[in-house]
């Protein structure tokens, strides 16, 4: 309620008194007005009281001189009879008044006329303006009349004469209600009796000063009255910016501000101007650190964008109340809280005068005050507020007066131009707060300590090239053109470029509404003066601005490679006037030009096209005045060119490589790297005949792929999930199906972090298989391009189509820049090609809740109207009849989320219901309809009783309990959801994102892939009712997936027994499938489950524990762990179905796991990075042995593109190329071979140098320990077997750990290295932790440590729940001199100032003291903060501890509990390993194939590695090691005859043993004899080669030889068989034999052959024959000739030539037509008996004459 007061305006020296309250039983009373410090601040009133004053005014000036005098005792001031007018002003007003009541009774002594005045300009000279409400006896030809008028002012006088019934002899009543619009009521008649009045309205109402006049008359005036309405009292009507945390009382007056963590904003709305000349005063009960009155508000919508504040900071030492902001130092009276209790109610007032004078007022209610005087550079004024820093306030007894007489504005002044001053502009003007004038070197200006000083034109434009020269006289101040401007004075809309003077760098900002917004990133570009000056021009061709300073191009709107990702602004402005701008400086302009840009010399490019010899994909759509672009090429397109359409030909195209200097003549052939190559493409035109050029830049981002073979061969690229091809993606925006196609966008950038988002798109027909469209919808000058809907407006509402366009796409995209908001597009091809809408469709400026969270649109029709939600924070929802201009309906300040949706289903009971989707974690169940409050009717969304109210509270149910699913979207199906009367619910198809904020930006770095983008099965949502008849929501995968199945592969089990030791997967391998499964559990049956992609010491669990009724995801073994949460088990509550069975339907893909159950009214999905190598599976039941039927399908792969390869061609790793580890310490290093489906043979190697030792496992060779052994550094090598060039090297650094601490070990959350005595960390964008892996060993302690560091946030955990430390109690030091005493990732309970800011890259050392309820905390030996809590939570006195950093890097040194004399903690040394199969003894043959092998288990998680030993007695003393032995199996040498004894030696590595870190276990002796062999003389009996070969015989041991006929054959003392002559003989050999083969006789058949001869020619001239050649041999008898029509000659025929002489023959009836075949040899008769033959020759063809 606001209560008006009259206010007794004498002295300042008096107080103004107001009513009092309550807060709690503390009586709260108004501060006094006083100007005088430390005045006692005393009660006036009882609480519940209004002391009324402003009756019985005496306090009058006589200006006219004819006299005046005043009786107290009767309130009487009578003015004495003058000449003409006899004004007495009014002195209880030092200020002009312009919404008031003044009145008084009127006697007339002597004469005819008395008045009560106003409006006075000047109180001095009261006749200078003013306007008058009096009444004149002898007006109206004597009849008397009343009248208000004006004089020297334009005011149309209102008059009334006197009436039947009026006595003009008795006292006269006049009354004048004046408002501060000018509406004005004057009311008169005789003192007593009814009153008339006259109405009107005073143009261009400024307000005055007050007073009584008479005109030729004396006149007495009585019970003068003045109430100013300008101040109010009790107020409550103000709007926060954080409305879960803000309450009000009307009825008490009272305001409350909770704690938000940070700055709670309360504008008051009663202002509809700003006020430049107000006091503003409240009672306030402070609960916590700071409370604040504000001030000089920019916008009421923003008030953290400007403002100023008057407040009290406990926490800021000397500073603690002092008064802040814009055009003020630092203004305190640096006596900290002396003489003041903040726990005790305070009362703060604030008085700003319009030229900035103020007096800031402050003390305890009944204590003394204290005040502040000072003034604010350059006052504009503003609106007015409350607020609280990280505290809670109640704030009473708001008062607010404003005296503001007339409309802020800066005062400007007309500037002269002469010729000094080079410029086209026109009509100059600037603000009186700078020296603006021309002088002979140019436009002049000094507004040195003056803040912002404009200069204005009165030219403007739209398209055009604006620049100006300018020479700055000493390195202060900063110079802008300001262009596009409004030339509304304090009410800013224009952009402006500068440069400072002082740091050299750039700035390009829009200022919006009087508020500015940072345009590109401050700092990103310094630039020197050229000859001691610069120059700035700007570039705009439509939305499109281009800076330049010194022709560097130093923002490009759009261009988030210059802009940051943050940057935008809501609609954009077109045209306006072009000025300057001086900050603080001194300085000259010269040269400064307006060119206009017109259709005609445009540098617009129309179209760019990428060419090349390789191959170029599909082209996206190309958006001129956007100057970004994409394209995709093969990596076959090793060089592009590059062709842009001119907008006009005078444009000069210039193109520049990914170095963004060598320029390419023509755009021709621009060498590509892998990946993007963001190519610069510049386009300039003449605008004037001296050469000025207007320039737009363009990036074009030719992204050159990696090999085709590479893609969907990844190992974390899923076979049968949608996933990005290159770069990261997130959210799913815009799905919709249209024309049988289904449309997919999603967030996109390049890299495999989040960046400036794009919309990817890819489209299908089954929502299965994919195929990859262009890049859609690119960022612009509104900001980046966040999530959005797009929606069929097939009825045109949105009225931008034409009546011919058949499609009717409309999308809400959010923009995020500065802040989010909706912009609206429209394609009419399908979503190939968008044409954004220039206005904004919904700002966050305009939200109710005025939170930039502002995002993630999802739209549905209903009631004939559109609907949408949106949130990013709190949730709300909108309505619009066209889609492009919505209104709130309803706003939840209490229900947080992100990608919010809401939609009606029709349950499987025939009910329709509401759900309210939480972006894929949670969701409600309700109606959505319209209500009626206070007197309007607006839609909202009402949850059912049993999901209670609209907040986060778990009255929600879960929507999936894995952590990745996250971002739900939902495909606009012609979701037209009828009426009310008439709901028509839809299928409701949806798909989220699988990943979290938790860790997602880490993914791709961390598993070592170029993509970083997949997506949840899609999904089908209905409705059920669970057993407590709670409406629940199921989630079915699309029955398309069932196509996928390879049942031909399929596993099956129907009624199975599943034992603990079943082994009924152990056949299967795979990495892609699905289960489908139903458990009925036994009466001893504790859990059941799946074990999943296992192998190595590698396992993902899916788990339903009986006795819990508990379903969960265990990954912590799953293979790579990303840092954060991702180690977490993830579970969810859920009963058993009727019949006691339990329904688990897995998916398992590469890299994730889905699990579905009871009867899909639960989900849970999650990643995981098995190795390449885990490919198995497994059952299990615990405790009972369950009956299950299981259904097992490998899946086939979605992706048409993948090429199957059998050979590796990259090889791929996720570890770090270097890598840090202590002495005694080991860490895994991984590799592996692409495409994962071919073999992962791969040699690990390693330096040589003692710096590191492998363990190498056999069984898994993409991995291997690495150990340090002494401090330096080695270099491990990992190669394929296949293709040794196929490697990755790896740096591996080695250093001491003599780290001080007595709480380890601990557990290392992100890349901490400990070099020696110091721990270090760094990190971007992540939160890392280093917790201990124990709990500490007392309730009470002391945590001691040294930390350095300069950016980032340092975390000390000194009571955490576990190793993670979410939810820890935790203190923060950051960039600024608080501490911050919080709940890590949560709530901040306490700020505290430590004195001084401690990010000085200089050590510090901090102490903190717990006790069992309770924490001091102490920096550098002084405390800084102390707290007591009322309540904790149980493992606050049962806890770990630890360190932690987001976003920097810090070193520690020590760590310790208190003063580090805590005992030492038991050594755990390392356990021996089990060893559960030794190796077997063997006898074997020689060089027989032995391979020993042992199976051994860790039995404490470490790692196990072998070396096996050999001995030549049965014994392991004196056995020797084998070198390079060092697997689990070893293959015995067998190439000597003997006995040999063998074992292993296994050792178990574990580097958390705190006490011996390795331990080892032998196995059994295992016997191998190798026995003699056969004397290998020759493998065979017989010899059959031509004359002059030899053959050479290898018996083992002595021999003797001897020919049967050394004419044919002889043999020499080596066994060298010489072939001599044609025939055949015997060889004898006798071997003695050696230690390993035995003694033997054989006798060899030699048979000598003539040689081989060849076909010379084969030709079929004439029909049915062919003619053959051949070359003579002389030594032979003849030659047979074979022909046959097949090429393994059977069924041939010979011709026998019995003539050596004889060289041709010719083959007859052949088939003419026919293919034949026709080989030779020769033959020779060495007796009757004995004919010996060459080999045959090779075979020639000929085909047959017919």
């Amino acid at each position: 309620m606001r209560k008006r007061f009259l206010a007794r305006l004498a002295s300042p020296m008096l107080a103004a008194v107001v009513a009092c309250s309550a807060i709690g039983n503390v009586p709260v009373t108004a501060l006094a007005e006083t100007a005088a410090a430390e005045q006692a601040i005393q009660p006036e009133a009882q609480a519940g009281e209004a002391k009324v004053q402003g009756a019985g005014l005496t306090d009058f000036t006589d200006v006219g001189g004819a006299g005046l005098s005043v009786n107290e005792e009767t309130k009487t001031v009578t003015l004495e009879k003058g000449q003409g007018d006899h004004f007495a002003v009014f002195d209880g007003l030092d200020h002009k008044v312009k919404d008031f009541v003044f009145e008084a009774d009127v006697t007339l002594e002597d004469g005819p006329s008395a008045a009560l005045v106003f409006g006075l300009d000047d109180k001095a000279i009261p006749s200078k303006k003013w306007y008058g409400a009096n009444l004149n006896t002898e007006d109206d030809g004597g009849q008397g009349r009343f009248r208000i008028f004006g004089v020297n002012a334009d005011f149309q006088e209102q008059p009334c004469s006197f009436w039947e019934g009026f006595n003009r002899q008795e006292q006269v009543h006049l009354r004048l209600d004046v408002k501060r619009d000018g509406s004005y009521t004057y009311s008169f008649g005789n003192t007593g009796k009814e009153l008339k009045s006259v109405e009107g309205q005073i143009s261009d109402w400024k307000g005055g000063y007050l007073g009584i006049l008479t005109f030729n008359s004396k006149a007495s005036f009585t019970n003068i009255s003045f109430e100013n309405r300008m101040v109010e009292t009790n107020l409550t009507d103000f709007t926060s910016k954080s409305p879960d945390k803000f309450q009000k009382d009307d009825a008490a007056g009272t305001v409350t501000l909770d704690n938000n963590g940070g700055d709670h904003f309360a504008v008051y709305n009663g202002l509809e101007n700003k006020s430049n000349d107000f006091s503003l005063e409240a009672d306030v009960a402070l609960e916590g650190r700071s409370a604040a009155l504000i001030f000089g508000i920019g916008r009421k919508e923003n008030p953290s964008g400007q403002w100023s504040g008057a407040n009290i900071d406990t926490e800021n030492g000397a500073k603690a109340f002092r008064i802040f902001g814009p055009g003020l130092q630092d203004n305190s009276d640096e006596k900290g809280l002396e003489g003041v209790d903040p726990t005790k109610p305070m009362h703060l007032k604030l008085d700003v005068k319009k030229d900035g004078k103020f007096t800031y007022t402050f003390g305890n209610i009944g204590g003394q005050a204290r005040a502040i005087e000072g003034t604010i550079d350059s006052w504009q004024g503003g609106y007015v507020g409350v607020l609280t820093f990280h505290s809670k306030a109640v704030f009473s007894n708001i008062t607010f007066e404003d005296r503001t007489s007339e409309e802020v504005k800066a005062p400007v002044s007309e500037i002269q131009i002469t010729d000094a001053y080079k410029t086209n502009l026109e009509g100059f003007s600037a603000m009186e707060n700078g020296a603006w004038e021309v002088r002979e070197g140019g436009l002049y200006s000094d507004a040195s300590g003056k803040g912002d000083s404009f200069l204005y034109t009165k030219t403007q434009g739209n398209n055009f090239v604006y620049s100006t020269d300018v020479t700055f006289a000493r390195n202060e101040g900063a110079a802008a053109l300001v262009f596009r401007n409004a030339n509304e004075g304090q009410n800013t809309n224009c952009y402006a470029l500068n440069i400072d003077a002082s740091s050299k760098e750039c700035k390009f900002w829009k200022w919006q509404n009087g508020e500015n917004y940072d345009m590109s990133q401050v700092n990103k570009t310094k630039v020197e003066p050229v000859d001691g000056k610069y120059t700035l021009k700007a570039v705009a061709v439509g939305s499109w601005i281009s800076c330049y300073v010194n022709g560097t191009l130093v923002a490009s709107t759009g261009d988030y490679l210059l802009q940051g990702t943050e940057k935008g602004q809501s609609t954009s402005i077109d045209e306006g006037y072009f000025g300057l701008l001086n900050w603080n400086g001194e300085m000259t302009f010269q040269n400064t030009y307006y060119r206009p840009i017109t259709e005609e010399n445009s540098p617009i490019l129309e179209d760019v096209t990428v060419t090349s010899t390789g191959d170029v994909e599909k082209k996206g759509q190309f958006f001129p005045e956007e100057p970004t672009y994409f394209q995709y090429v093969k990596n076959n397109a090793a060089a592009v060119n590059i062709v842009p359409k001119k907008k006009n030909e005078g444009a000069k195209i210039t193109v520049l490589g990914t170095d963004g200097k060598t320029e390419y003549p023509e755009g021709k052939n621009i060498p590509l790297e892998v990946g993007p190559n963001f190519l610069t493409v510049i386009s300039s035109i003449p605008v004037d005949a001296d050469g000025t050029e207007a320039t737009l830049t363009y990036r074009v981002n030719v992204h050159r792929r990696q090999a085709d073979e590479i893609y969907y061969n990844e190992p974390y690229r899923g076979q049968y999930h949608y996933s990005v091809k290159d770069g990261w993606g997130n959210d799913p925006n815009g799905m919709i199906y249209y024309n049988g196609k289904y449309h997919f966008y999603y967030q996109f950038y390049e890299g495999t972090k989040h960046g400036p988002m794009h919309w990817a798109h890819a489209s299908s027909t089954d929502m299965i298989h994919w195929e990859e469209e262009p890049i859609a919808i690119y960022p612009d000058e509104s900001g980046v391009m966040f999530n959005g809907y797009i929606v069929d407006d097939k009825d045109n509402t949105s009225g931008l189509f034409k009546p011919e366009d058949k499609c009717r796409l409309v999308a809400l995209i959010t923009i995020n820049g500065n802040g989010q908001r909706l912009k609206a597009a429209y394609s009419t091809d399908e979503g190939k090609t968008w044409k954004k809408v220039k206005k904004i469709a919904a700002d966050w400026e305009d939200d109710p809740l005025w939170s930039r969270d502002f995002r993630d649109p999802q739209i549905f029709r209903y009631e004939n109207k559109w609907f949408l939600t949106v949130a990013g924070g709190p949730l709300r929802i909108y309505s619009s009849d066209n889609l492009l201009e919505w209104k709130c309906e309803s706003a939840y300040g209490n229900f947080h989320t992100e990608c919010p949706d809401l939609f009606p289903l029709k349950a499987d009971d025939g009910k329709v219901k509401w759900l309210l989707n939480g972006g894929g974690r949670f969701y409600k169940i309700g109606d959505f309809k319209e209500v009626e409050e206070d007197g309007s009717k607006h839609w909202a969304f009402l949850p059912d009783a049993e999901y209670g109210t609209m907040d986060n509270t778990g009255d929600s149910e879960k929507m999936n309990f894995g952590k990745d699913s996250y971002a739900t979207m939902r495909y606009y199906i012609d979701h037209d959801f009828g009426t009310a009367a008439n709901p028509t619910p839809k299928d409701i198809t949806v798909i989220n994102w699988m990943n979290t904020w938790d860790y997602c930006t880490r993914v791709g770095e961390t598993v070592g892939q170029e993509f970083n983008g997949t997506y949840n099965l899609t999904l089908n949502l209905g409705l059920t009712k669970n057993e407590e008849g709670k409406y629940i929501l199921t989630q079915t995968p699309i029955q398309q997936y069932e196509a996928l199945r390879d049942t031909a592969k399929k596993t099956e089990f129907k009624d199975v027994n599943v034992t603990e030791s079943n082994d009924l997967l152990k056949d299967f391998k795979g990495s892609s499938y699905e289960i489908v499964s139903t458990f009925r559990p036994g009466a001893d049956t504790k859990k059941v489950g799946f074990k999943l992609r296992t192998g190595k010491k590698e396992e993902t669990l899916v788990t339903y524990d009986l006795e819990k009724e508990l379903l969960s995801i265990d990954r912590s073994r799953s293979g790579i762990i990303i840092p954060g949460s991702f180690a977490q088990v993830d579970s969810q509550s859920v009963k058993r179905n009727a019949d006691g069975s339990i329904d688990l339907h897995i998916y398992v893909d590469r890299a994730s796991v889905e699990v579905f159950a009871k009867k899909y009214t639960v989900a849970g999905a999650e990643q995981i990075f098995p190795s390449v190598n885990s490919l198995g599976a497994s059952v299990f039941a615990e405790g009972g042995a369950a009956k299950a039927d299981i259904a097992l399908y490998p899946m086939n792969s979605i992706w048409t593109d993948r090429i199957e390869v059998t050979k590796p061609i990259e090889m791929g790793t996720s570890s770090p190329a270097e890598n840090n580890v202590n002495i005694g310490s080991t860490l895994e290093l991984s590799a592996y071979l692409l495409p994962v489906g071919v073999a992962q043979e791969i040699e690990w190697s390693v330096e040589d140098n003692g710096v590191v030792s492998l363990q190498k496992d056999e069984n898994d060779q993409t991995a291997v320990q690495v150990a340090g052994r002494k401090e330096g550094s080695a270099k491990v090598t990992a190669s394929a077997k296949a293709d040794p060039s196929l490697k990755k090297e790896f740096t591996i650094h080695v250093y001491k750990n003599n780290f001080k601490t007595n709480i380890g070990p601990f557990v290392a959350n992100g890349n901490w290295l400990i070099n020696d005595e110091v721990l270090s960390v760094s990190n971007n964008a992540a939160n890392d932790s280093y917790m201990t892996q124990n709990k500490l060993p007392s309730k009470a302690y002391e945590l001691e440590t040294d930390i350095k560091y300069e950016r980032g946030l340092v975390n000390l955990f000194f009571a955490a729940k576990g190793t993670d430390p979410n939810g820890a109690y935790a203190l923060q030091f950051g960039q600024g001199d608080t501490i911050r005493l919080f709940y890590f990732a949560g709530d901040t309970i306490k700020e505290a100032g430590m004195g001084k800011a401690i990010n000085d890259n200089q050590y510090h050392h901090i102490k903190v003291a717990k006790t069992e309820n309770s924490v001091t905390v102490f920096v550098d030996g002084a405390e800084c903060l102390a707290h007591t809590f009322e309540s904790t939570e149980p493992f606050f006195n049962d806890a770990y501890a630890g360190l932690g950093i987001w976003d920097g890097a810090m070193e520690v040194k020590g760590f310790y509990i208190d003063g580090g004399k805590m005992p030492e903690p038991e050594k755990v040394d390392a356990k021996a390993p089990a060893i559960t199969k030794n190796p077997s003894s063997r006898s074997c043959a020689l060089k027989a194939k032995v391979t020993l092998g042992v199976t051994a288990a860790s039995k404490d998680g470490g790692s196990l590695s072998y070396q096996w030993y050999s001995n030549t007695k049965n014994s392991k003393d004196g056995a020797k090691a084998i070198r390079k032995a060092t697997k689990a199996s070893y293959a015995v040498p067998t190439t000597k005859a003997g006995t040999v004894y063998y074992f292993c030696r296994v050792t178990n590595t574990n580097s958390k043993a705190t006490g011996n870190t390795s331990a080892s276990a032998d196995s059994k002796l295992a016997k191998v004899t190798v026995k003699k062999a056969a004397n290998p003389i020759t493998k065979v009996s017989k010899y059959s080669k031509a004359i002059g070969s030899k053959v050479a015989l290898k018996p083992q041991g002595k021999a003797a030889y001897k020919s049967s006929n050394t004419k044919v054959a002889t043999v020499s003392k080596k066994g060298v068989v010489a072939f001599k002559a044609f025939g055949k003989a015997t060889i004898t050999v006798k071997a003695e034999g050696n230690a390993n083969y035995n003694a033997a006789t054989k006798k060899i058949a030699i048979v000598v052959t003539p040689k081989a001869i060849s076909i010379k020619s084969l030709k079929s001239s004439k029909a049915k024959m062919a003619a053959v050649t051949w070359k003579k041999d002389a030594k032979v008898t003849g030659y047979k000739i074979q022909y046959a029509t097949k090429s393994n000659f059977k069924g041939a025929k010979t011709v026998t030539a019995k003539k050596n002489r004889t060289v041709s023959a010719t083959l007859k009836k052949l088939k003419g037509g026919s293919k034949y075949y026709v080989r030779i040899r020769s033959y020779k008769k060495v007796d009757k008996k004995t004919t010996v033959y060459s080999t045959w020759s090779k075979a020639k063809t000929v085909k047959v004459k017919k």
